[in-house]
């Protein structure tokens, strides 16, 4: 009777573990295989996102993860087909989460990444939408039995806001290389203006910022980028006093970030690239992205 009830017991436990409602994120039923796909991931911290996957043959346990951040029109699946040619080249396994407006609504939800409400107030750093790239490496990488320790990032337009300002407030992010490009308006790498203007109410500090300084980006910029009534150029006032268009603001924002280093005594290893004749387009800009990419990566092989 004893051992009955034993029984009874350890089958009741059972069915309330298997029944209980999960965080982990979806599972792949296989690892992601080559050629283009896409996975519907679940984060830890609650929601849904489609992520579009491209994987070349020759890419294996040791190969690079390449990350790329659409633009406003949330596009992600274009953006994984115009940079498979990039991603064969490069060797590179490609993810592209797509940031859906109905999670990550307007501008403050995707590229400045929910880090502060409407009222200006903090939000708990788990809800970041930045947060989802780390999550996505780890399960990525675990999923798929990959050994590499760190991931390239890129994005443009509000891709590129979103690039800039992850690296700002996520400097522990295992970034190897990041490139920001054509970004509408920059937050200062400042901690007396208010995000995300600045990163005032932002849990950043000067040491954070130094260890942001240490990372390895290029800031791309078109030089003809200079278009000040682009349909989808940031108009707001702080962005304004940045400059009358996107080359500006890169030249600005860059300009900034040096005198910022210099004031904490640090050599900053970011970087700008300026593309001659281009200008607010992703196509011509992507191929100077991968080169870097690709020079970055075999760097590493030698």
């Amino acid at each position: 009777m004893r051992n009955l009830t034993t029984i009874l017991k350890t089958l009741v436990l059972t069915a309330v573990v298997f029944a209980w409602p999960s965080n982990r994120q979806t599972l792949l039923a296989e690892p992601i295989r080559a050629g283009a796909s896409s996975f519907v991931f679940e984060s830890p911290n609650g929601g849904e996102m489609t992520v579009w996957t491209y994987r070349p043959e020759r890419h294996n346990q040791d190969g690079p993860v390449l990350f790329v951040l659409h633009g406003t029109k949330r596009n992600a699946d274009q953006y994984r087909d115009a940079w498979i040619e990039h991603a064969e080249r490069i060797g590179a396994l490609l993810v592209v989460p797509e940031f859906t407006k109905a999670d990550f609504p307007s501008g403050a939800g995707y590229q400045q990444m929910n880090v502060v409400t409407a009222e200006g107030q903090p939000v708990p750093r788990e809800k970041w939408a930045c947060q989802r790239i780390e999550q996505i490496f780890d399960f990525v990488t675990q999923e798929n039995r990959l050994s590499v320790q760190d991931y390239y990032l890129y994005g443009h337009s509000a891709g590129g806001q979103f690039v800039h300002r992850m690296l700002l407030l996520m400097p522990e992010a295992r970034v190897a290389l990041a490139i920001p490009a054509n970004s509408g308006w920059y937050t200062l790498p400042k901690l007396d203006l208010a995000y995300p203007e600045g990163l005032d109410v932002t849990p950043a500090d000067e040491e954070s910022l130094k260890q942001v300084l240490s990372k390895n980006v290029v800031v791309l910029l078109g030089d003809a980028d200079n278009d000040p009534n682009h349909k989808y150029l940031p108009r707001g006032v702080a962005a304004m006093q940045q400059g009358p268009h996107r080359f500006a603001r890169g030249q600005h924002f860059v300009e900034t970030l040096q005198k910022e280093a210099a004031r904490l005594g640090v050599k900053p290893q970011w970087k700008v690239e300026v593309v001659p004749g281009v200008g607010h387009s992703d196509p011509k800009m992507s191929p100077v992205a991968a080169k870097l990419i690709a020079e970055h990566v075999k760097s590493r092989q030698r």
